[in-house]
């Protein structure tokens, strides 16, 4: 009887402390953290660089829409974004942005190259695309709950930043993200309709973005990673020798089985 006693309290204490709150959840996250960069981390790291087109549209308070068509190159910390606007009242406008690690710069619309901001990350606007690659789960993270989301099992993070992760329960992919809103209230980014691009990462290719009465969506209508982006392609130097290009018809409303425009090449595989 001693013995069954003794067996039973090891038992006992060892339950008390795999389910105390602290190691438990310590455990928790540590495994979360694992899976997540053991399937996408790994994955993403090996992105040496990436072009991307993107058809985005924005509902403006008052209920105007707003829609782009956006090219966007990376590699590294370095960023290109071109894009063309076609405001509500017809007009198409289009700029141009580099990001080279050092300094930002733009081409307005008629041809002047400025400098905008000494900051080295695409903060001038939200890209869904980078937005799921800079994905981390820091020191300070902790799971805060589980539930079933869009029909996939998730496990919801709070990754101390002020920022709450969705990450489906198995592959670990980002299925949506709470952040700060740029307007002071929390926006939420909904990632969908993952794809596996030239064998690397699967990326995500419709996106939604809601803060308050603004909503993003984007269209991502093509990737291409590690396709061997030059150097020069985000010289601001360069910027002077842009030439104004014709208008990009743009579809009323992007939709996910608009055709690829061949504004870059494919890489293989997608």
């Amino acid at each position: 009887m001693g013995r069954l006693y003794c067996v039973f309290s090891a038992a006992m204490i060892l339950a008390g402390v795999t389910m105390a709150p602290g190691l438990a959840g310590a455990a928790e996250i540590d495994e979360i953290r694992r899976q997540f960069h053991e399937n996408v981390g790994r994955e993403l790291a090996n992105i040496k660089d990436m072009a991307a087109v993107e058809e985005i549209s924005t509902r403006l308070p008052g209920g105007k829409t707003l829609r782009q068509r956006v090219k966007l190159f990376t590699k590294g910390s370095m960023i290109r974004y071109e894009a063309e606007a076609a405001l509500p009242s017809g007009e198409i406008i289009r700029f141009l942005s580099i990001f080279n690690g050092e300094g930002a710069w733009t081409i307005t619309p008629d041809g002047k190259k400025v400098e905008i901001s000494k900051d080295t990350h695409g903060s001038v606007r939200p890209d869904p695309v980078l937005k799921y690659i800079e994905l981390s789960l820091g020191p300070d993270s902790k799971v805060v709950g589980k539930e079933k989301y869009e029909g996939k099992h998730a496990v919801i993070v709070d990754n101390g930043a002020g920022q709450t992760l969705w990450l489906e329960e198995k592959s670990m992919v980002p299925l949506k993200l709470e952040a700060p809103g740029q307007i002071g209230s929390r926006g939420e980014w909904i990632f969908q309709n993952f794809k596996r691009v030239s064998q690397v990462a699967d990326i995500p290719h419709e996106i939604k973005y809601v803060a308050e009465d603004v909503v993003f969506y984007h269209h991502v209508m093509l990737v291409a990673i590690n396709a061997g982006l030059e150097d020069s392609l985000f010289d601001p130097d360069g910027l002077s020798d842009i030439k104004p290009e014709s208008a990009t018809p743009m579809s009323p409303a992007p939709m996910p089985d608009s055709p690829v425009p061949q504004i870059i090449l494919p890489h293989p595989g997608n």
